[in-house]
């Protein structure tokens, strides 16, 4: 995709989020070496947080909900299908935040929930979520990488790029970004840092006026701890957002180990992966409501609270498969919504603390992209018999639009959220 002619002759920057999640992928011989054996098996341990880190955590997930909605009203996706990664939209604002001034600063770090929380312990929290979150259980996969990509005359200063380095392990390379050569570049780095499910997100060079690239990538693969039987997956009718109707592959799993949790007008159902430090939760209106509708209602705290009030047992799942490829070419206008306006503005915008040049920010591009399917790993070392509340299993069945989103259970920090709209 070309990056967009800017109507502004002074310098710009780009940013663009590149997030790709495999559930239920079974894994590679290689990667596979030991996962079933007990002692390569992670136990799941909680992530103590302070109770000033998880306000933040939390204020983080009213943006991810904030973020979810703006995107659901834009174009067509009431109807369709959509995903967003607001850790990665939350992470890479927070890096750009570092090299920000006076309003401009204001703007992004009140949007994104911070309020009066010194960055330096917002860079922390986020340093430190990215360590814990990737070593939580040895049989998922969740890796955040970060770079910067800057014209071949172009510099930051060294408190940004000190900050960025620290706390975001972000990688520097000064490039010709108004060549073919840099935009491979880049590809290459979202390909590898996505495991190839997002292969690129540039078409073309930059044009001129563009002086530096931010990225930041996220992937995820989760296994489920009791798998799909392929053997029982069948054709279903799916009901469309729009009333059309499909046929599908819905998979069945009759003792998948989760939660649920059911209030008026929706239920609510969460999956575990691995050693379930990480879950998908699904979210299934009662028959006759509204996907749109209901979400539209919801915010941080309304999962915050579903997350806290779920109920573990065992679940009979009837879920499709499904596979979600999104992009938002520039996700200014979501931005803007929340409060963001300064940094779009070639007057306005002070990244005072990132160059000595006049810069302000281009555009921010989002791709993301999953697969949910029955594969996964047998894990022998863990049971369903005696760790539910429930004796009988509690049956759900996602013929109809559903939401969904991953989260970590002891932080409840939100990596991925959408919507399955059409089949």
């Amino acid at each position: 995709m070309k990056a967009r002619n800017s109507i502004f002759s002074k310098s710009a920057l780009a940013v663009a989020a590149a997030t790709a999640m495999l559930v239920g992928a079974a894994c590679s011989e290689s990667d596979d070496k030991g996962i079933d054996s007990p002692e390569n098996n992670t136990a799941y341990s909680p992530i103590s947080l302070s109770r000033a880190e998880q306000d933040i955590v939390d204020t983080q997930n009213v943006f991810a909900l904030k973020l979810y909605n703006s995107v659901a009203a834009t174009g067509n996706n009431a109807t369709s299908n959509f995903m967003i990664s607001p850790v990665s939209v939350s992470m890479l604002m927070s890096v750009l935040s570092n090299g920000a001034d006076g309003d401009t600063r204001s703007q992004i770090v009140e949007a994104l929930g911070f309020g009066d929380a010194d960055m330096d312990d917002v860079n922390a929290l986020n340093s430190r979520l990215v360590r814990e979150l990737t070593t939580a259980d040895n049989r998922t996969t969740l890796s955040f990488a970060n770079s910067g990509w800057l014209h071949s005359d172009f510099t930051v200063l060294d408190g940004f790029s000190s900050a960025c380095r620290d706390n975001y392990g972000m990688e520097f390379a000064n490039v010709n970004l108004h060549s073919a050569d840099a935009v491979s570049q880049i590809n290459a780095w979202v390909n590898r840092n996505t495991e190839g499910l997002i292969e690129k997100v540039f078409d073309s060079p930059f044009d001129e006026d563009i002086r530096m690239v931010l990225a930041n990538a996220v992937y995820f693969s989760g296994i489920w701890p009791e798998p799909f039987d392929k053997g029982a997956t069948r054709a279903h009718k799916f009901t469309n957002a729009d009333g059309s109707k499909s046929t599908v592959q819905m998979m069945k799993n009759t003792k998948a180990s989760g939660s649920s949790l059911h209030l008026d007008g929706v239920s609510v159902a969460s999956l575990e992966y691995g050693n379930g430090a990480f879950n998908l939760g699904l979210v299934l209106p009662h028959k006759g409501e509204s996907l749109a509708d209901i979400m539209s209602d919801v915010d941080g705290e309304t999962v915050n609270g579903w997350i806290d009030g779920l109920n573990r047992q065992i679940l009979d799942i009837d879920l499709p498969r499904f596979d979600i490829e999104y992009s938002l070419d520039d996700m200014s206008g979501n931005l803007k919504a929340l409060g963001i306006s300064d940094a779009f503005n070639e007057a306005a915008a002070d990244f005072s603390l990132l160059s000595k040049e006049k810069v302000f920010l281009s555009r921010v591009l989002h791709k993301t992209h999953i697969t949910v399917n029955e594969e996964g790993t047998k894990a022998a070392a863990v049971t369903s018999d005696g760790m539910f509340s429930s004796p009988l299993p509690e049956s759900f069945t996602f013929d109809r639009p559903f939401a969904f989103f991953i989260y970590e259970k002891s932080t409840k920090a939100i990596l991925f959220m959408g919507a399955v709209n059409k089949l």
